[in-house]
């Protein structure tokens, strides 16, 4: 069952494979101006708001059917073009967002030098004010093409 996704990368858990994520966190700051009044206290005017940040950490691990260097390289190509991509969870539309930063922890390999796991912590930002629908379209559009250039990278 897929429970969301992160442009074409879906988070599914399944009797077959666990590719999820792990503490989401959603930040949404107010942009304030500070002016500065002669003797008095200083004034605030609300600008606006800021760009929403989220973050969540994922298990990319063999023993739950995924192979973490195809999933990390998929999060890389996506990181190192700035992609603009939808983050749906369940019935949740958060907006488009890019990877800002990726942290990787390889803990343990296979007999062939091979992560097994890696433990991934992804920080994202808010892209603008496109809608879902229109990031949708993007996005089938792309996966095939995505996956087969991740996959091609591997093999």
């Amino acid at each position: 069952m897929i429970v969301g996704m992160y442009g074409s990368m879906p988070f599914v858990a399944s009797s077959m494979v666990v590719n999820t994520f792990a503490n989401f966190k959603r930040s949404s700051k107010r942009r304030l101006a500070r002016h500065e009044v002669i003797g008095l206290k200083p004034v605030l005017e609300d600008i606006g708001p800021d760009l929403d940040e989220v973050s969540f950490t994922m298990r990319l691990d063999t023993t739950l059917g995924v192979v973490p260097l195809a999933a990390l390289s998929l999060l890389r190509i996506m990181h190192s073009a700035q992609e603009v991509n939808p983050v749906v969870i369940g019935i949740q539309y958060f907006g488009n967002f890019v990877i800002s930063d990726i942290d990787e922890g390889w803990t343990y390999f296979g007999p062939t030098g091979n992560p097994r796991v890696i433990n991934v912590g992804i920080k994202l930002l808010e892209a603008g004010q496109s809608s879902l629908t229109e990031a949708l379209v993007d996005i089938a559009g792309d996966i095939e093409s995505k996956t087969k250039g991740a996959l091609g990278k591997l093999l």
